[in-house]
């Protein structure tokens, strides 16, 4: 996750954002986010609950059946180990096409239907599966995983020799409230909130190159990068 973060952006189909599937927050908010309180129905004998992982309707992924089953059932209903760690690219193709259509290219931290999606909002899907999916998407958890003095995450740290220029690109689960700086070669710079990306960015011409950098946020997060050579 970190090194694919890293150096895309994106955690190309691990956790990163995410995290351990709560079958008790999935059903107060996955599945009431498309129906009414059915939890007193499920059962492994019930062709409508297990009609809800992929290889079926697929209107859950196989992690949230898993989980859940094993919450009210004692058993997996034929799933897997009983749930585990949030695969954004399983939910988009699950869980969010359970509800509706494709929607992944609208998904952005600047989209209000997005944002309405976690708990303290619509509610549609837990905060889990939010923050996962937001940061598979975008490389910002858009305002999920509380707000400020979180964790910062480097997606670029770039020197172009050929144009002499630094680029720095990273996130820290404030949604632009943080300011963070940047400390390279000795001197400081404030990196800019870009909204429609739903991430930090720095260029700044230098001819200076320096093999690591550190990124410090207001809220009191810190993180030193290196430094790749274009």
């Amino acid at each position: 996750d970190a090194v694919s973060l890293y150096l895309t952006g994106a955690t190309c189909g691990g956790g990163g954002g995410g995290g351990t599937i709560d079958p008790a927050t999935e059903l107060q908010t996955t599945c009431l986010g498309c129906h009414g309180d059915n939890s007193n129905k499920v059962s492994c004998t019930n062709s409508k609950w297990t009609a809800h992982p992929p290889g079926q309707a697929g209107r859950v992924s196989q992690e949230v059946y898993d989980a859940v089953s094993l919450y009210l059932t004692g058993a997996t209903c034929g799933g897997g180990g009983g749930g585990g760690t949030i695969d954004p690219a399983t939910e988009l193709q699950t869980t969010c096409l359970g509800c509706h259509g494709d929607n992944s290219n609208k998904v952005s931290c600047s989209n209000s239907k997005w944002l309405a999606h976690p708990p303290g909002q619509a509610g549609r899907v837990s905060q889990e599966v939010f923050d996962a999916v937001s940061v598979y998407l975008t490389g910002a958890t858009c305002g999920g995983g509380g707000t400020g003095g979180g964790t910062i995450s480097v997606s670029k740290s770039q020197y172009d020799s050929g144009k002499n220029e630094l680029a720095v690109k990273a996130t820290d689960g404030s949604n632009g409230a943080d300011t963070l700086t940047v400390t390279y070669g000795g001197s400081q710079y404030t990196m800019s909130w870009n909204s429609s990306k739903g991430r930090y960015e720095l260029k700044v011409t230098t001819n200076t190159y320096n093999t690591s950098l550190t990124i410090t946020s207001s809220s009191g997060a810190t993180v030193t990068t290196s430094v790749t050579y274009k």
